[in-house]
C-alpha cells in the first residue's frame, strides 16, 4: 500500500517469514523508488531509501516463510493445488480433495478459519458466532484456567480437538469477565458447577438466536 511517512509497520501472518525489498507490483520508468524491508517477529518494516519522503505508489513486496517450517508434503506437491496459509495450528494445510467441489473447498477452509481450539475473547466473539451461522455448532468449555483440576479438562479436550476439526467451533472461556459472564448465561452454566462443557446451535427457527443443545 502507500505510506505518508518515510517507514511503514506491518504485521505478518506469522513469524520466521522474509520479505524482498524490490517491489512485486510493476514499477513505471520514472519512479526512483527504492525500499528496505526488514523482518523481526511477525513485523514487517518497509522503510523508503532513495528519500526521506513517502511513497504514493500501491507497493507490494513478496513474502514467504522458512523453508525449514514448510511440512514435508510440500517439496512433493504437485499442481494445480489448494493450500491454504493461516497464522495458527499447522500454518499450511494441503486441500486433498475434489478442485471442482465447491462445497468440498468450503468444508476445509471453515475448518480451519480458527484455531482448533480459540480462547473465547471480546476481539474474537463475533468471529466464533459467525462461523456457527455455516451450521457448525459451538463446543464450550467453561473453566478456571487457574485450577489444576479445570487445566486438566482443558488439556484433554485440547486431545480431542483434532478429531473435531470441521464439526464444531471449539472456544474456552473463563467466568469472571463481562464478555465470560454473557457466554455463561447463554449457555446456562453456573460458576460454582465449573469445569463445564456445553454445545451450542443456532436456533432451528432461524432466528439466528443460539440456544444450548447439550450439556456434558
Amino acid at each position: 500500500g502507500t505510506s505518508q511517512e518515510v517507514k511503514k509497520d506491518l504485521s505478518l501472518p506469522r513469524s520466521g517469514m522474509s520479505c524482498a525489498n524490490t517491489p512485486h507490483n510493476p514499477q513505471k520508468a520514472d519512479w526512483p523508488d527504492t525500499f528496505s524491508a526488514v523482518v523481526a517477529g511477525n513485523t514487517l518494516t518497509v522503510e523508503r531509501v532513495d528519500a526521506s519522503a513517502g511513497w504514493g505508489q500501491d507497493l507490494e513486496l513478496r513474502c514467504c516463510g522458512d523453508k525449514a517450517e514448510l511440512p514435508e508434503w510440500y517439496s512433493g506437491i504437485k499442481v494445480p493445488a489448494l493450500m491454504m496459509m493461516m497464522p495458527h495450528d499447522e500454518k499450511l494445510a494441503l486441500y486433498t480433495g475434489d478442485l471442482h467441489d465447491p462445497a468440498k473447498i468450503d468444508e476445509f477452509i471453515r475448518a480451519r478459519q480458527l484455531p482448533t481450539v480459540t480462547e473465547f475473547t471480546p476481539q474474537n466473539s463475533d468471529t466464533i458466532f459467525h462461523a456457527s451461522h455455516k451450521n457448525l455448532p459451538i463446543l464450550a468449555l467453561i473453566r478456571n484456567p487457574r485450577d489444576a483440576s479445570h487445566r486438566a479438562a482443558e488439556d484433554a479436550l485440547r486431545a480431542a480437538a483434532t478429531e473435531l476439526r470441521g464439526k464444531c467451533i471449539i472456544t474456552v472461556s473463563g467466568a469472571t469477565e463481562n464478555h465470560q459472564k454473557r457466554l455463561t448465561e447463554m449457555l446456562g452454566v453456573e460458576e460454582e458447577h465449573l469445569p463445564a462443557v456445553r454445545m451450542m446451535t443456532i436456533n432451528p427457527d432461524g432466528h439466528q438466536q443460539y440456544h444450548a443443545a447439550h450439556k456434558y
